[in-house]
């Protein structure tokens, strides 16, 4: 059922239950949604900047190119939810569940997904520039063609993720699980990845320069045809490493 803002206003007032209703192209900017039930909604290019999505649930929810700029979503249920092309930047994303999703060629810039729960996420070509995803579990992700750079990825999970063709110039990937991890072509110049475990991951073509792997796991790992101008391998584990001849 398409809603008007006024029926919007209504519903929240009420049982605040928005399940399966259409809220899209609405101007919503600053509305108070923390707790309602958003599943399968439909919030299509909707301004709902600087909203309160508090513990909401978007289970199957649709946000294609909506505007969510400044809002807060921690806590929030976005388990195979879409959200390509929305903008997100310095949304508070912290501890959300969004396994399965879908947010390709989404703005995550400077947003806040520490702990959050992404397996299995398509983040295509996202923007994710100075994000906060420490601790996020990512495992099985696609980040193919995304804009990493200056990311925060301490101690987050990206077993078996793809990573092709990223930019993650600069960025922090500390103590990081990268077992398994696609980073065929991707940049990751003056990346730090101290500790990190990249055992058996693809580099091949990646670009290395200046990055610091000091006392990382890289056993297995394919370097075949990367530049590795000025990189810092001190104290890393390189049994069975391939294409550092």
């Amino acid at each position: 059922m398409k809603l008007t803002r006024e029926q919007v206003i209504d519903i929240l007032r009420g049982d605040r239950n928005l399940a399966g209703h259409d809220l899209s192209r609405l101007y919503l900017e600053g509305f108070d949604f923390a707790g309602a039930n958003l599943a399968e909604a439909i919030l299509n290019y909707s301004n709902i900047k600087r909203c309160d999505f508090t513990q909401a649930n978007f289970a199957g929810a649709r946000f294609l190119g909506a505007n969510l700029t400044d809002s807060v979503m921690e806590g929030a249920f976005l388990e195979g939810a879409n959200l390509a092309h929305a903008k997100l930047y310095r949304v508070n994303l912290a501890g959300v569940q969004m396994r399965d999703t879908v947010a390709q060629y989404a703005n995550f810039t400077h947003a806040n997904l520490r702990g959050a729960e992404m397996m299995r996420g398509d983040f295509e070509g996202s923007y994710m520039i100075s994000t906060l995803l420490e601790r996020a579990n990512l495992t099985q992700a696609n980040f193919y063609s995304a804009n990493l750079s200056g990311a925060q990825l301490t101690e987050a999970g990206l077993e078996r993720a793809d990573l092709t063709e990223c930019n993650l110039t600069g960025a922090r990937l500390i103590g990081t699980y990268l077992v398994g991890a696609k980073f065929k072509s991707a940049d990751l110049t003056s990346a730090v990845l101290i500790q990190a475990d990249l055992a058996n991951a693809d580099l091949r073509g990646a670009n290395l320069t200046e990055a610091n792997l000091e006392g990382a796991n890289l056993q297995g790992a394919n370097f075949t045809g990367a530049t590795l101008y000025r990189t810092n391998l001190e104290n890393a584990v390189l049994d069975g490493a391939l294409g550092l001849e």
